[in-house]
């Protein structure tokens, strides 16, 4: 199959000759293999961020067991859509008396 100088192919029936030799040697079964590969790494990615999540949640656990004050920094633009009310509930319900302080980030971006 030869090409021109500016490397087209000289006529369309070699383009369609060479689109139909390219259809020939597709192998379906290799294709159906990389599909069941990349569900198979999108499974294993999803325990993975589980396993993530999980380890972050003993974490914080732990860092609030041994905390007595809890800064909770919230963007200035939204402070309340930001915070976790579930978390302050559970830090305020701790039988040490935890305390929480509400700290403001990006002030100098809340329209005035």
């Amino acid at each position: 199959m030869e090409k021109n100088n500016t490397g087209e192919f000289q006529d369309y029936y070699q383009l369609q000759q060479q689109a139909e030799n390219q259809e020939a040697l597709y192998n379906q079964e290799e294709d159906n293999f990389n599909l069941i590969n990349i569900k198979e790494e999108k499974k294993t990615n999803f325990f993975n961020k589980e396993q993530s999540r999980k380890a972050f949640v003993k974490e914080l656990k732990e860092v609030i067991e041994e905390s007595d004050v809890i800064l909770q920094v919230l963007d200035a633009r939204d402070p309340l859509n930001c915070r976790s009310k579930e978390l302050e509930s559970q830090i305020l319900s701790h039988r040490d008396g935890k305390k929480i302080i509400l700290v403001l980030n990006k002030i100098d971006l809340v329209p005035m």
